[in-house]
């Protein structure tokens, strides 16, 4: 109580100006009518400023859940898309694999590393188990290693013991069966191996996923190749573009096969 009465007495000159200057301020604005307008004019131009601001810091924070809400739609119209296409390639199939995509977000990436991998933050508690193939609307990324409840760790395509099976879609010719690797050098590229020697594969083809793939569905983009190496090359290898840039990925689809646990039944009988 003391000092507050030493701080209004040392203040009080201060507090008497601030207190006159107020009233001679009301005084104006209420027996003038041009200055009235001008005030209520200049308080509603601040007013509707801090308004503006105030739903565009609103509108950010929202964006997450715009986005999370688009990535879930576009996650079920991926799904029916591909399952359709699915469908209409293999009527009578057996071996038909109906997917569901699962949104999830990267919460850490690396491409510089021999050995890389991606975390997601989603688990098992949302349906991811070991072995699902992560991709984007873009192409492949990899596979899940293992997951806790909330999150999962994924092995990168960029890994180099990961292996591909993989078809080129080259020009005049029937697809070619091959295998994709990665070196460990350049996360921008892949290679192909153990392509049949009448290869005639020409800079721009295309490079799917396989129909003998575990993890990945039939027909998945991993890249086109930029680099067909000549007869003489000291590296025979054909060199692939990865078709989305690993070191931007922020978004990704974890593939559920809603038939996994039936194919793995039928492979374990004798």
């Amino acid at each position: 109580m003391r000092k507050l009465f030493d701080f209004f007495y040392k203040y009080q000159l201060l507090l008497v100006f601030v207190l006159l200057e107020g009233l001679c301020f009301w005084l104006i604005v209420s027996k003038n009518s041009y200055q009235r307008v001008v005030f209520f004019t200049s308080t509603n131009t601040v007013v509707g400023y801090l308004l503006t601001k105030s739903a565009q810091i609103q509108g950010y924070f929202e964006l997450q859940n715009i986005n999370d809400r688009l990535m879930a739609e576009n996650a079920r119209l991926q799904a029916g898309q591909f399952n359709k296409l699915a469908a209409w390639q293999k009527p009578d199939s057996a071996f038909m694999f109906k997917y569901e995509f699962i949104p999830a977000k990267v919460v850490k990436n690396s491409v510089s590393l021999s050995q890389n991998f991606i975390t997601i933050d989603k688990g098992a508690k949302d349906g991811i188990r070991t072995g699902d193939g992560v991709v984007t609307s873009e192409g492949i990324v990899g596979k899940v290693e293992r997951c806790s409840d909330n999150y999962a760790i994924v092995r990168s395509v960029l890994h180099n013991e990961n292996r591909v099976s993989s078809i080129v879609r080259a020009k005049g010719t029937d697809y070619m069966l091959c295998t994709t690797v990665w070196d460990g050098r350049d996360y921008r590229h892949v290679f192909l191996e153990y392509l049949p020697q009448y290869r005639s594969i020409a800079k721009g083809d295309t490079v799917l996923t396989s129909e003998y793939n575990a993890v990945y569905p039939e027909g998945f983009l991993i890249g086109v190749v930029d680099e067909v190496p000549t007869k003489n090359s000291s590296n025979p290898r054909i060199r692939v573009r990865l078709n989305h840039d690993f070191s931007l990925i922020r978004y990704v689809y974890v593939l559920k096969n809603t038939h996994s646990d039936e194919l793995k039944s039928l492979e374990q009988l004798p």
